[in-house]
């Protein structure tokens, strides 16, 4: 049975102007037959036992934890502690990060207007602070030419594919992505193919935080598994996963299953 992670006040000082949302990842373990697997599934099946009860908050590259607090649109969204710059930033991070038992956070950026710098930065900031925490990429699918794209972001962060605090599973890159559902589940195999083709096998997880059933169905055969960018109230919260989590174990036990806990943004809580 997975733990629950809950979202505690003290996580405020990770940077509340890190737009997050406390995830707990559900890899439910169901009996599938493997032949049912294989019939319908595009992907290739890899062990995905290490992603069992793990816990990783959402991260906006433009909300970092040194946010001007003069600034007109800062308002509340601004870290309680005060933060260096850069990868020194990073690296206080990961250290609350390793308070609160967060495996390390999932990094927004689109293919199509990429913060190359700011990964950089993740990543000399959290091997500096020696504690394991990872760094998993969150793209957003935005724009007209995202096979292009995404192989181009691939392409200028190759180095980083290598890096010891990037997150993979069985060897694999973990990518999240938002707003995938609106493109064909064969684009996105397009995607994946040409990815995959140049860089080796990752992991491709879709924000479901509106999904119903049919398009988990329609989806899921093309991908490895679901996240959720999640901000909304218990009662929204509470209907989603009545309608997802019989999907989810009874027809893709197989697949990876991220769900929010947190339902709201915790810098205004």
């Amino acid at each position: 049975m997975p733990g629950i992670v809950c979202c505690r006040n003290g996580l405020y000082a990770v940077g509340c102007a890190l737009i997050a949302w406390l995830m707990l990842s559900i890899m439910l373990t169901g009996s599938v037959n493997a032949a049912d697997i294989q019939k319908n599934d595009f992907r290739l099946s890899f062990n995905k036992s290490g992603h069992w009860q793990t816990a990783w908050v959402h991260a906006n590259p433009w909300w970092p934890p040194n946010k001007d607090r003069r600034e007109s649109l800062g308002g509340p969204d601004v870290a309680m502690r005060r933060y260096p710059g850069g990868a020194a930033m990073w690296c206080e991070v990961a250290k609350e990060l390793e308070v609160y038992g967060i495996n390390g956070i999932q990094l927004e950026s689109s293919v199509n207007a990429p913060y190359y710098n700011v990964f950089r930065a993740v990543f000399e900031g959290f091997q500096a602070a020696g504690n394991q925490r990872k760094v998993v990429f969150f793209l957003g699918m935005h724009g007209n030419n995202i096979v292009a794209d995404t192989v181009k972001f691939f392409t200028t962060l190759q180095a980083e594919l290598s890096h010891p605090n990037l997150y993979k599973l069985d060897g694999r890159p973990v990518i999240v992505m938002y707003s995938a559902s609106g493109h064909a589940p064969e684009k996105l195999q397009e995607v994946f193919a040409a990815v995959e083709e140049k860089f080796g096998p990752m992991v491709w997880l879709m924000d479901a935080m509106n999904a119903k059933p049919d398009l988990l169905r329609r989806f899921l055969p093309y991908l490895d598994g679901i996240s959720m960018y999640a901000n909304w109230g218990s009662g929204t919260q509470q209907k989603i996963f009545s309608e997802l989590v019989p999907v989810m174990r009874q027809e893709f036990s197989h697949k990876i299953f991220e769900a929010a806990v947190q339902n709201n943004y915790f810098n205004h809580s």
